[in-house]
């Protein structure tokens, strides 16, 4: 596995509507890399779903030794992970 950076666009959404979407670019970039960049300043709406995406990529990234790295989080996203109490969980701090 590449310990180059793969970076993932998170677009203006996550939530449930395209969580799968997402989910298929994490997987696809974590047979590639086990450093994974996600570019979140568009992030608009997010919900619980979209969250729990990211707390199962964090999980991966730290089975890899690799590190989950937030490009930009929009304020949207960081409330969402605070309401939640996943900030620290998410590596978002």
């Amino acid at each position: 596995m590449s310990s180059a950076i793969h970076v993932i666009d998170c677009g203006d959404a996550l939530t449930i509507a395209n969580v799968a979407a997402i989910h298929h670019k994490i997987q696809e970039a974590l047979k590639n890399s086990s450093n994974i960049e996600l570019a979140a300043s568009d992030v608009e709406k997010v919900d619980t779903a979209g969250l729990q995406v990211f707390v199962a990529l964090q999980k991966e990234v730290e089975k890899t030794h690799g590190q989950l790295i937030w490009k930009n989080p929009s304020d949207a996203l960081r409330k969402a992970a605070d309401t939640l109490g996943l900030t620290k969980c998410i590596s978002l701090d």
